[in-house]
């Protein structure tokens, strides 16, 4: 669940610090106090497109934290500590700091961490409903998605691979159907490809050897005066390496005779054979010199790898590859008519697989969806509309249309039909439903998935847009029964919402120092009567309205503990 959220500098809020608590918060406050900025941050905090408008005037900088702590393990959350190869914690605090100059830095437990990470971290704790999401509600993907997220073992595995394989060999096969003079000019360059490296005769290790001896040539004034003076340390007529340990062997040879020193003679001895091997090692490399035919040789060959290097790859392999499939896609367009009747058997055999996979898929979907309409009925005549009627319209499909209607999700196509009123029939929800009866049919659809989601924390986003009276009584009941099984934070403006919940949020507007400031306020039970009253709208607090917003807030503590 989300702990805590931290915020400074945030539009109107210098700072800010909110405590959440289990079951349901709802966020209050008159129009304009500055309730949104708290789900503003919240989205920055998880990875939203920073927004410099929301740095607080006069301000270099906002900054916001978000501490969320799991009281129970969560495969979800340990997958994502893997993928990330991230130390797995039950408390997490993410922070984000956005300046005026568009630098930004984001820490995930206190490391610093791509915008990627948060993103995918929301995607598993957080659900977040806003009037955006209705409006999705109209998508007919959405809808779709709505019927496969509630099948309990859904595999489109299969069908997403042979989505694959067919966009492959349908690809291929528009190649092939390319205008002939379209597929000469390929063929003429794969020639001019091919005969390039081919030509140049090149095999595996011949640049590194080449390379070498070039080096060697290049060089080659150089090596032969360091050998030189080698060789004179070995053959000085003065004074040389070879004939001063010839000169120390007889000296102690001479020294034995008095003093035992056969280890001393046997070391030397040794140091002899050593230096004549490296001068005659020496003597052999003698013979390098300079040959500038061969040079130029050199030369020129390493120039041929260096253009098929900037052409075809950096390594040997890399051209040898580039060679081999060059090859082969030239024969793939010599032999054009086998290659088509090849592919198009191919394309027919996966398509024959899909078809089956497809037609499970889309009684699975028809089941379920006749499943769905009883449960979000039921959930509907609990949110005041009784007269409500729903139909998941599923398109058909047969073997002669398959391959047009055939995507990634399958071959099924879904239209939403709905009607709010008793003898009206259903029509597509983007043609009738108000924003009021949208927000109370996603409010039912989020209560039947919250059965079986495992998302932490859930958000709504001005919930109550477009309802009122005995809807929005039983909207706060709807709210209360999720909340039992996730934290919910929301913002209201309904008297009936505010009065359900376990913790009440105020936000308020102030004036100070020449300033305006939104400040944040976990209300008391005293100061929650208090801004219940603020809804009834009026202007003096009486023993008759507290008293009356009292017995509100009793009768849902009461209802709330019957669910």
């Amino acid at each position: 669940m989300l702990k805590t959220l931290k915020v400074k500098n945030v539009a109107l809020m210098d700072d800010g610090l909110v405590e959440f608590s289990t079951g349901l918060n709802i966020i209050s406050g008159e129009t304009g106090a500055g309730k949104s900025v708290l789900l503003d941050a919240l989205s920055l905090a998880l990875g939203a497109k920073a927004d410099k408008t929301l740095i607080k005037s006069g301000e270099d900088f906002l900054k916001v934290e978000a501490t969320f702590v799991f009281d129970k393990s969560l495969t979800k959350l340990e997958n994502f500590f893997n993928e990330f190869d991230l130390e797995y914690d039950n408390t997490i605090i993410i922070s984000r700091k956005i300046g005026i100059d568009s630098k930004s830095e984001t820490k995930f437990n206190g490391q610093i961490v791509p915008i990627s990470y948060l993103k995918k971290f929301a995607s598993i704790i957080v659900d977040i409903h806003s009037q955006n999401e209705n409006m999705l509600l109209l998508d007919k993907n959405m809808q779709l998605d709505l019927i496969d997220n509630s099948i309990e073992v859904l595999n489109k595995e299969n069908i997403e691979k042979f989505y694959r394989e067919y966009r492959e060999i349908e690809e291929k096969i528009e190649e092939l159907n390319k205008d002939e003079d379209v597929k000469q000019r390929e063929l003429d360059l794969l020639n001019y490809q091919i005969n390039e490296i081919e030509s140049a005769k090149i095999y595996k290790g011949e640049e590194e050897e080449l390379e070498e001896e070039f080096k060697l040539l290049k060089n080659s004034e150089k090596i032969s005066n360091s050998l030189n003076v080698l060789k004179d340390i070995f053959e000085d007529n003065s004074f040389n390496l070879l004939s001063g340990i010839k000169k120390v062997q007889f000296e102690l040879s001479n020294l034995n005779s008095y003093i035992n020193c056969e280890d001393l003679i046997n070391r030397v001895d040794s140091l002899n054979i050593e230096i004549n091997d490296v001068y005659d090692e020496i003597n052999n490399k003698f013979d390098i010199e300079f040959n500038e035919l061969r040079y130029n040789e050199i030369d020129e060959r390493l120039d041929t790898y260096k253009k098929l290097h900037r052409k075809y790859g950096i390594n040997f392999e890399e051209i040898n590859q580039f060679l081999l499939d060059s090859k082969a896609k030239r024969d793939y367009l010599l032999n054009y008519e086998q290659t088509l009747i090849d592919l198009n058997k191919a394309k027919s055999q996966i398509l024959d697989k899909a078809f089956i996979e497809c037609k499970n898929l889309d009684k699975q979907r028809r089941d379920i969806a006749k499943r769905l309409e009883n449960s979000i009925l039921l959930e509907l005549k609990e949110l005041a509309m009784p007269n409500a009627q729903i139909k998941f319209e599923i398109s058909d499909f047969t073997k002669e249309n398959f391959e047009k209607n055939f995507t990634t999700s399958g071959a099924n196509a879904v239209n939403l039909l709905f009607s709010a009123n008793l003898g009206e029939e259903v029509k597509p929800l983007d043609k009738i439903a108000s924003g009021g009866e949208i927000s109370r049919l996603m409010l039912a659809i989020k209560t039947i998935i919250s059965n079986f989601d495992d998302t932490p924390t859930m958000i709504f986003d001005e919930l109550d847009t477009g309802i009122s009276g005995e809807a929005s009584v039983s909207t706060s009941k709807k709210l209360a029964k999720i909340s039992k099984t996730h934290q919910i934070i929301a913002i209201s403006h309904l008297f009936q919402i505010c009065s359900m919940a376990d913790r009440n949020i105020l936000v308020k507007k102030i004036e100070q120092n020449g300033k305006t400031n939104s400040i944040v306020k976990i209300l008391k039970p005293e100061e929650t009567v208090v801004e219940l009253c603020r809804f009834l709208m009026v202007d003096n607090l009486t023993e008759a309205t507290i008293k009356h917003a009292e017995e509100v807030k009793a009768y849902c503590e009461n209802y709330k503990k019957t669910i």
